[in-house]
């Protein structure tokens, strides 16, 4: 999975290990199971991730949990990153396990702009929405008349009887 248009991150470069060699790259290249280098020098960690080596990294989730503390990370005692976090201190090579839209941060926003009513707009559904009262007449007209054809052919046909009638 990759970066899309829709990723509202600001542009920065990110040192990885990818195939076996090191690079740099735009956040935007980075791939689900590159090996992402964060220290204090990376303003933001772009995508979420497993710690899999560390040196005592500080980082802040204020995005994701509200609340703005230092948690100390390690492989074996909350070895989670997410997008968006901020490294305080120290450094990490971490597994990327998410990017995008794909990212705790990004479903996270999604989750609170419908929760504020700002749903995004389906075309075809706001228009079944403006036309309900019409299509329910029509659906009800359409019944009745079928209902009626019947009943005329039944009793041209001779079996017209009522049903509670026998």
């Amino acid at each position: 999975y990759r970066f899309t248009a829709g990723d509202e991150s600001p542009m920065e470069t990110v040192y990885l290990l990818r195939n076996g060699e090191y690079t740099t790259m735009p956040h935007t290249g980075l791939l689900v199971g590159d090996i992402l280098i964060c220290d204090s020098s990376t303003p933001l960690i772009p995508a979420d991730g497993l710690i899999i080596e560390t040196d005592h990294i500080q980082v802040e989730e204020s995005i994701i949990s509200g609340t703005p503390v230092r948690v100390c990370k390690s492989t074996d005692k909350d070895p989670f990153v997410f997008a968006k976090s901020r490294v305080l201190s120290g450094k990490a090579k971490i597994l990327v396990t998410a990017v995008g839209t794909r990212t705790r941060w990004f479903r996270l926003k999604n989750k609170l702009a419908l929760r504020n009513g700002e749903e995004k707009s389906n075309p075809a559904i706001e228009k079944l929405a403006a036309n309900r009262i019409l299509i329910a007449k029509t659906v009800g007209a359409a019944a009745i008349f079928v209902v009626i054809i019947l009943s005329i052919t039944e009793m041209l046909n001779g079996k017209w009887s009522f049903f509670f009638c026998t």
